[in-house]
């Protein structure tokens, strides 16, 4: 046999072994190193290191809070494709705003809320041994609410409110909202004013179902301009407004609406240039747990007179009726708040001194008089609560309960001394059982005992020098 060259010899044996190899590799289950397939265009050289060898990554999960799927993880996602993805998606805190996103820096905000009532009333005790009127009672919607709020672009806002007051309707809120830092508000339309600890406290979020006689220290809402802001830490807040007295509103019992003389036309109420009114209200808050603030407000009547409020919180009982003025009004008030584990206490006080008091003896303005003194006013309400298994919101909201249940009382006073008679007094005492069901469940039951002064002046005189009781049972169901 022809020997054969060496060369050849070697060529042949890497054929050979080359299939053994390739078969051997190919019934190996071990994993094996990506293979980076060759650039032919790459040119080589021998003094440059090998780009280094990355393994695939794997797709991660999708996001889902239970509210949207996204289709592709938001790691990979650009911002803009991440503000595009938002569109169309829900966000929703039981017991706060649903919000509905819409894409291009918009989203639509809706709430729901819902506070029936069942009410027992009983006057005793009447000076001079007049017979107590008949039980009352009552079963009502206090209170029910739909609100609507759309974000915009550039932090503008609107919102829309609607109201069911004791089974009357009525408009609730009506602005637009500007914010152009975190920490400054602008408000125009028809708003509250700031008014202190309890005026400026969600309706929804009160100890009681009616609020104090605080209120007779504020209008609800006015038509105007507002600012809200807050230092950059958040512990000092601010609100100022100046505002104008809103067009009557429909609803109200007609023996608590205010007694006007004969000849007065609708424009010297609503529509006087002269008639302006302005608040404030400044307040430290370290946290959650401490509230303080003062606030102040005023009234011009200088030209126009002004045909005062009467006196009618709490539970629609009427103890004073209006007294007209014409000047300046003015009050100060202060409250502070305390918000524990397992207790809360908050305090409101107040003094509010009218312009000079007018009188008319025949009903008419024609004979306007003008009275030598102002009437002014006195009032304080403190409230306390304890919980063994609860929790308290924050101070600056007035410690609503949050979990769990809770015992309450709030006791309040009130003095209204007008210049034509002697003081008007009230004062009165409230016990309550509340339990937060969920965040959108709130039930409540409710004992009250007040007494009236002896000079309490209303239309009917019911409630002048009486005790009454109150019992109720009612409810806040929230969306």
């Amino acid at each position: 046999m022809t020997k054969l060259p060496l060369r050849l010899m070697v060529v042949l044996g890497v054929l050979l072994v080359l299939p053994v190899v390739a078969l051997a590799q190919a019934a190996d289950p071990a994993p094996t190193e990506p293979v980076i397939p060759a650039q032919p265009d790459a040119p080589t050289r021998p003094d440059v290191a090998p780009p280094p060898v990355v393994a695939p990554v794997a797709d991660p999960p999708s996001a889902d809070d239970g509210q949207d799927i996204a289709s592709d993880s938001d790691v990979l996602d650009t911002p803009k494709e991440k503000k595009q993805k938002k569109a169309g998606k829900i966000t929703y805190k039981p017991g706060h705003w649903v919000k509905f996103h819409l894409g291009h820096h918009t989203a639509l905000r809706f709430r729901l809320l819902l506070q029936p009532m069942l009410r027992f009333s009983q006057a005793f005790a009447l000076p001079g041994g007049a017979p107590a009127p008949d039980a009352t009672v009552d079963m009502i919607i206090r209170r029910a609410r739909v609100g609507f709020q759309a974000d915009l672009k550039s932090d503008v806002s609107f919102r829309f409110e609607m109201s069911i007051k004791n089974m009357h309707f009525e408009i609730h809120n009506m602005f637009a909202a500007w914010q152009p830092t975190k920490h400054l508000e602008l408000q125009f339309g028809f708003i509250k004013a700031p008014g202190g600890l309890e005026r400026d406290t969600f309706s929804f979020d009160q100890p009681f179902i009616e609020r104090s006689v605080m209120t007779f220290y504020n209008y609800d809402h006015e038509v105007g301009v507002q600012a809200l802001g807050s230092s950059s830490d958040d512990h000092v807040f601010w609100g100022a407004a100046i505002v104008r007295n809103p067009p009557p509103l429909i609803g109200g019992d007609p023996e608590d609406s205010p007694q006007i003389p004969s000849g007065v036309e609708a424009e010297d109420i609503t529509r006087a240039s002269s008639k302006w009114n302005a608040s404030g209200r400044l307040g430290y808050t370290p946290g959650d747990a401490f509230e303080i603030s003062v606030g102040a407000g005023t009234r011009l009547r200088l030209d126009e007179p002004d045909y005062g409020e009467i006196a009618v919180e709490p539970y629609d009982s009427t103890f004073l009726t209006n007294r007209p003025y014409r000047g300046v009004m003015w009050r100060v008030t202060g409250d502070l708040a305390i918000s524990q584990p397992h207790w809360k206490a908050t305090a409101e006080g107040g003094y509010r001194r009218d312009g000079k008091q007018l009188a008319y003896p025949d009903g008419t303005v024609a004979s306007e008089m003008t009275l030598d003194g102002h009437l002014s006013s006195e009032s304080a309400s403190v409230v306390f609560g304890f919980t063994p298994d609860g929790e308290y919101g924050p101070a600056i909201d007035s410690a609503p309960l949050l979990k769990g249940w809770e015992l309450v009382t709030r006791v309040q006073g009130a003095r209204i001394k007008p210049v034509d008679q002697g003081a008007a007094t009230l004062a009165m005492v409230e016990l309550g059982a509340h339990w937060q069901v969920n965040p959108q469940v709130r039930l409540q039951t409710d004992f009250a005992l007040e007494k009236f002064g002896k000079n309490d002046n209303t239309v009917l005189n019911e409630n002048k020098g009486a005790t009454r009781l109150w019992a109720q049972v009612w409810a806040v169901f929230r969306l």
